[in-house]
Formats: structure tokens, C-alpha cells, sequence
């Protein structure tokens, strides 16, 4: 009586990760390439830009500061909103009241629209929001993983 074993050869295992690691560079977008440390630089010069019209405002300056001195887009990438996708987290700039602009809270990408995106925020519901805003979305364990494993050949160059 012989049983079937799951034994595979190590050199198996290898040849099948380099083919994982060598498909997902190869699904990697262009824009996609990019290390936790640049889309975090890129976040730092959008929020400079989306206040600095503003900052003649005590409660713009305030406001700015705080964002700047927290990371509360720390795991966010800016994007332009033609790459959003239904289930995206987002967060942006609310400048209903520009003299006080503040990062609204947040939600998930549920529609498109002509120049609107429509959201589900856990507050107010439904909402729809203009595409000239500056928008953040979540970074989720794909882009995680693809980021880490930039960053990791980076080293390796």
C-alpha cells in the first residue's frame, strides 16, 4: 500500500515563488511604482498645495498643522480620480467652508458620475463630492505588498 505525498522539491517551491514575484512586477502599473517613502513625500507637497490658497485663514492655519503634525494620511496615496474603484476608501479636503477647510472623514467610493463622486460615509450617509477635490485613498494589503516588494528590490539594485 503506497500513500501520495505532498512532498514537492524545494527547487519547485523557489521556481513557483520567482514566477509569483516576477507575475506581480509584471501587473504592477507604472503609477504603482512607487516606495511607502514617495507616496508619503507626494502626500506631504498635495496638502501643502491644497491649503497654501487658503492659509491667510487663522482656522486654515490651524487646521493644516494638524494634518501636517499627524498621520492621519499616512496610509493613504493622493490619486487623481479616474483610478478610484467602487469599494475604494477615500479621503479629502471638505472646502464647503474654504476659510475653514478641514480632512473630511472619509468613505467608500461607490459611484461615478460625470464631474461627481458619490460616497457612503458612515455619518452623513450618501454623499457626492466634486472630482476638483484632492482625494486619498486607503492604500489596502495589495498595493501594501506590491509597495513592500519595490521596496525590497530596490534594495537588492
Amino acid at each position: 500500500m503506497s500513500q501520495k505525498s505532498d512532498y514537492k522539491p524545494r527547487q519547485y517551491e523557489n521556481q513557483n515563488m520567482e514566477y509569483e514575484i516576477q507575475n506581480i512586477l509584471n501587473n504592477i502599473k507604472r503609477r504603482e511604482i512607487r516606495t511607502l517613502e514617495e507616496i508619503r513625500e507626494q502626500n506631504k507637497l498635495v496638502i501643502d498645495m491644497a491649503y497654501e490658497p487658503f492659509m491667510e485663514f487663522e482656522a486654515n492655519v490651524k487646521n493644516y498643522n494638524q494634518i501636517k503634525d499627524t498621520d492621519k494620511l499616512d496610509m493613504y496615496e493622493f490619486v487623481d480620480y479616474e483610478f478610484l474603484q467602487f469599494g475604494d476608501y477615500i479621503r479629502f479636503f471638505d472646502k464647503k467652508f474654504f476659510f475653514n477647510m478641514k480632512l473630511h472623514p472619509g468613505g467608500i467610493v461607490k459611484a461615478t458620475r460625470d464631474d461627481k463622486l458619490l460616497i457612503y460615509t458612515f455619518k452623513n450617509g450618501y454623499e457626492w463630492i466634486q472630482y476638483d477635490n484632492y482625494i486619498f485613498r486607503k492604500l489596502n494589503e495589495e498595493d501594501m505588498a506590491k509597495i513592500k516588494l519595490i521596496e525590497l528590490i530596490g534594495e537588492k539594485l
